[in-house]
């Protein structure tokens, strides 16, 4: 896998959460809840990769 294809999900998760940032904003109410889950996205992605990959080394360890 080349660089630039594991850069390209970085770059658009970076991009959902800056825009959603300035969302939040200049907009209030309902909105800001979702965009909050948008800002916070690569933290959620990173989280989940994170619990992943420690689940696998964990079913390698065992076999």
């Amino acid at each position: 896998m080349s660089a630039r294809s594991r850069l390209l999900p970085l770059l658009a998760l970076s991009l959902l959460s800056a825009g959603a940032i300035i969302g939040m904003l200049l907009v209030d109410g309902v909105w800001d809840y979702a965009l909050l889950l948008f800002a916070a996205s690569p933290l959620i992605v990173g989280a989940e990769r994170a619990w992943l990959q420690r689940k696998a080394r964990a079913k390698e360890s065992k076999a």
